[in-house]
């Protein structure tokens, strides 16, 4: 059996797609645990339909409490049913039928592997990759693999992958409980939204744990679906959750040699909100780097 995490906000417009494609998978072992943000719209009631057909258990939250913490208390109740894995999906996304299988399979051949990224292409224009992972270039900047390329980009891409993308990936719950802090949380809660899943990946990586890319379980993401293309919130989170990520899991040394490239970056950054008077984006940033560099690591 496999558990899937999914945390919802006011997404209405995604989830009929969502759990119809759930409805068509050909692996049908799965329970959902469905972490509600807190919505205003019709997200619980088109959910409840689906509880006809589906395995769901809805858990309802009064705000919205951000990426991590909902997830983290998804994860909590699927830890304690019987699957080995849990599956974190964003709802603004469609799964190829096949998808849980393959997904399964891959899980059954490499037990060697705890984690396993499911690929993810462009709801839109389906020969295109949305995210095949994560990697780091050498100052640590996290990125999506193969974003915007076509598919023949994964013919030579290496199925060991160096971080997995928490929109579309599985976890072993041995990975998760051994990585979870002092206060019990899987997804640091300081995130709110935006590269929690890099943190988590950073964990993951100091303690040894294997990860890998399932190149035929796919699913079609709505990129930036419930996120937003652009947005003040978006440049803040951006911008303060780059500083915490690195200052917290970099040594310091590492860190305090990257810092004046960050800098740098955010500077021409907002040097480009200036240009095209884009005041209030100017003030995100700055409000991002200023409490981005004020977070204390616990170390």
């Amino acid at each position: 059996m496999l558990s899937i995490v999914v945390v919802n906000w006011n997404g209405e417009v995604f989830l009929e797609n969502f759990f119809t494609s759930l409805e068509n998978q050909t692996y049908k072992e799965f329970i959902v645990y469905f972490v509600d943000n807190g919505s205003q719209d019709n997200s619980i009631k088109i959910t409840e339909k689906f509880t006809r057909n589906l395995n769901i258990d809805i858990i309802r939250l009064d705000k919205n409490t951000g990426f991590s913490v909902a997830n983290n208390i998804g994860i909590k109740k699927a830890l304690k049913d019987n699957s080995n894995f849990i599956i974190t999906l964003n709802n603004d996304m469609e799964l190829d039928k096949s998808c849980l299988y393959k997904l399964n399979e891959a899980i059954q051949k490499f037990p060697e592997y705890d984690v396993f990224q499911i690929l993810m292409m462009d709801y839109n224009n389906r020969d295109i990759i949305d995210a095949a992972g994560i990697e780091f270039n050498k100052h640590y900047y996290a990125s999506q693999i193969g974003l915007g390329k076509s598919l023949h980009f994964l013919e030579k891409l290496s199925t060991d992958i160096p971080g997995v993308c928490a929109g579309a990936a599985a976890y072993s719950k041995r990975a998760l409980s051994t990585i979870k802090d002092h206060n019990g949380n899987f997804f640091d809660p300081i995130y709110f939204a935006y590269y929690e899943d890099v943190d988590l990946v950073l964990r993951l990586l100091k303690n040894n744990f294997k990860l890998k890319l399932v190149k035929d379980s796919i699913v079609y993401h709505i990129h930036s679906g419930t996120g937003g293309k652009e947005s003040d919130f978006k440049t803040y989170y951006l911008a303060r959750n780059l500083l915490i990520y690195t200052k917290k899991n970099l040594p310091d040394t590492t860190y305090k040699k990257c810092l004046p490239v960050y800098l740098f970056r955010f500077f021409i950054q907002g040097f480009k909100h200036l240009i095209k008077g884009n005041i209030k984006r100017c003030k995100a940033l700055l409000n991002g780097i200023r409490d981005g560099l004020s977070y204390k690591t616990q170390r």
